[in-house]
């Protein structure tokens, strides 16, 4: 079953590996106090706004949001992490940690190590956690650089001071599970695509990530085009992440990207 959620602007993704293994006895859900949260939930106490952090000290992304299709993304995700084993794994660099703001305003966050749930002396790995990695690191880059609303005339509105000539867009990678990206520009006489892979970024911080796949987009000609990655394996008909890119060149050859909708199997 596919799941679209559309957002504004996004630079980057964050995949991960899931670890085998479960938890027996335990929940996710119980023990990170999801629970608690679907609990308020069900009595009618609504989620006002959700705040994210990565937890990288000086260099930390985070984002605020208040958009209930958003926030209804992040619980749908929280929601399908599951426990893995109990591990001794420390980790001392990666901190993400997530709050939730209520209407009553009580607040409530989830705080991650890494990959692992910390609760009390025990640390539980985490599977099928790698659709919330995306979406945070979706939605970071896209509160990083919103691009402003389109006008009633239907034209972009006026563009800022800053007018970036190209994109850069990095997506993680791990060729070890026959997973690779690819792209499909829908009008290549508007832009055109420079890739390369990098091979290893254990320096970002995730377990078992294979490497980064860097694409470039150059502006070529005036006008609006689809830009699309697939991030699939080629034996397979469907692909693991989808992202559509709606791409908008100016005059003077500079690229804008204006919208995203990714697709998940």
């Amino acid at each position: 079953m596919k799941k679209t959620i559309a957002f504004g602007l996004l630079l980057a993704l964050l995949l991960c590996l899931a670890p085998a293994g479960f938890a027996e006895g335990e929940s996710f859900a119980a023990l990170s106090g999801l629970d608690t949260i679907r609990a308020a939930l069900d009595e009618g106490v609504t989620i006002e706004s959700v705040y994210y952090t990565d937890g990288y000290g000086f260099s930390t992304s985070e984002f605020t949001t208040t958009d209930p299709d958003e926030i209804e993304a992040l619980l749908d995700a929280l929601g399908d992490i599951e426990l893995g084993e109990k591990s001794n794994m420390s980790i001392t660099d990666w901190y993400p940690q997530i709050v939730f703001r209520f209407s009553d305003g009580t607040r409530f966050g989830i705080r991650f190590e890494a990959h692992w749930l910390s609760v009390g002396s025990e640390n539980y790995e985490l599977r099928y956690d790698n659709t919330f990695w995306l979406l945070t690191s979706v939605l970071v880059q896209q509160y990083e650089s919103r691009p402003a609303p389109v006008g009633p005339s239907g034209e972009p509105p006026e563009q800022p001071e800053f007018i970036p000539n190209c994109i850069d867009l990095y997506f993680p990678t791990n060729p070890t599970t026959g997973y690779a990206w690819s792209v499909e520009i829908e009008d290549g006489g508007i832009v055109e695509s420079r890739e390369q892979v990098f091979e290893d970024s254990h320096e970002l911080g995730f377990t078992g990530a294979g490497g980064t796949h860097w694409f470039h987009l150059d502006g070529v000609g005036e006008g609006m085009t689809s830009v699309i990655y697939r991030y699939a394996r080629p034996w397979e008909e469907s692909a693991l992440y989808t992202f559509t890119y709606r791409v908008r060149v100016d005059e003077d050859r500079n690229v804008f990207v204006w919208g995203v909708e990714m697709t998940t199997d």
